[in-house]
């Protein structure tokens, strides 16, 4: 992770350590309290949470590079983006039928 957002090693350690990066530690096979070595083991939401928490760029900012990516993908690649988008809209959407909008 250290890699993928710039930093070093430690950085990492220390911020998954004050609970600014989410994730899971793991102590090895070692018996209870003869741990030597500890993994960490942060998820892609987790880094990406960081990424966006951490940003120096407003959300039309990174909207617009989204579509400056978006735009290199195939048509393939769009549709089956489509679909997820699609399907996060539609779960969202259910919630406010019958609310009023102000």
């Amino acid at each position: 992770m250290a890699a993928i957002i710039g930093k070093t090693d430690q950085y990492v350690r220390n911020a998954f350590d004050n609970q600014k990066i989410l994730g899971h530690l793991l102590n090895g096979s070692a018996p209870k309290g003869e741990e030597k070595r500890q993994t960490y083991m942060i998820s892609r939401e987790s880094i990406l949470l960081f990424l966006f928490e951490t940003a120096n760029f407003s959300p039309e900012d990174f909207l617009e590079r989204l579509h400056e990516i978006l735009a290199n993908r195939s048509i393939s690649q769009l549709l089956k983006i489509k679909q997820k988008i699609d399907s996060i809209v539609g779960s969202r959407s259910v919630s406010f039928v019958g609310r009023r909008t102000v």
